[in-house]
């Protein structure tokens, strides 16, 4: 159950920076170095919406979809205030954190 918990908790938290990242405001904020063409955009968006879905699906399956629903929305809630909290104070740590935190997330998943 634990591994469960922190694996959704970090891919729910990659998948919410990729999406960030697919905006050009925030992009913008968090990565200034360059802009992304339509197709970069596209898959960053691809891939954080891929995040979210697994996680979804990881808690639904391992848990009824009484307790997974739950469970995952109060991760997403826990991994968007982490987010906005570190946009809002170290922003050029999203992007490490969260290739770091999909690597470890998916590990802690399987």
């Amino acid at each position: 159950m634990n591994e469960l918990v922190s694996g959704t908790v970090l891919v729910v938290y990659a998948g919410l920076s990729f999406l960030l990242l697919a905006m050009d405001r925030h992009r913008k904020q968090v990565w200034p170095y360059s802009p992304f063409s339509a197709w970069q955009v596209r898959l960053v968006r691809l891939v954080g919406w891929g995040c979210l879905a697994l996680s979804l699906s990881a808690c639904v399956v391992s848990l009824n979809p009484g307790e997974g629903l739950p469970l995952w929305f109060g991760t997403l809630s826990l991994a968007g205030l982490i987010l906005v909290l570190q946009t809002a104070y170290v922003p050029s740590c999203v992007v490490p954190f969260a290739v770091l935190s999909l690597s470890l997330g998916l590990y802690g998943l399987l």
